[in-house]
């Protein structure tokens, strides 16, 4: 992994930030391989976060906002909520960002805290060092 730094952060979701957005419903498609919750107004899907992939014990997740409904907390809402019924399955989510990707760090501030080494749920962060080569990644 050249270019990059790579953190890994211990945390617990706090359940009292999982806020219910009003004026949307909660869709839920839930597969044995995949997991999916997505926040829709008058029939438009706004915000969704998904499982990327599952294993036995593991699950990374990730999603975004359509730009015109950003900032309402929407992403915040579906993650926290994808998250509770991972970790309700047995399984341990993985939420990976560029640490200069503000939204998600935002996110993860927001629903999760320090467990004092107590795993419930946990992100990896990844920071860019661009370097001469200009190396990068995506970001969700």
């Amino acid at each position: 992994n050249r270019g990059f730094t790579e953190t890994f952060t211990t945390t617990k979701i706090d359940p009292l930030k999982i806020k219910p957005a009003p004026g949307f419903i909660l869709e839920v498609e839930e597969k044995p391989d995949k997991i999916k919750f997505t926040a829709v107004e008058q029939g438009r899907k706004a915000s969704k976060c998904e499982t990327l992939w599952m294993s036995s014990g593991y699950a990374e997740i990730g999603g975004g906002t359509e730009d015109e409904y950003l900032r309402r907390g929407l992403f915040t809402w579906v993650t926290g909520m994808l998250v509770k019924r991972l970790l309700e399955r047995g399984l341990q989510p993985l939420y990976i960002f560029e640490q200069d990707n503000i939204p998600s760090r935002k996110t993860a501030d927001k629903l999760f805290y320090d467990s004092g080494g107590r795993e419930f749920a946990f992100y990896l962060k990844k920071s860019r060092d661009p370097g001469p080569q200009g190396l990068g990644g995506g970001s969700n």
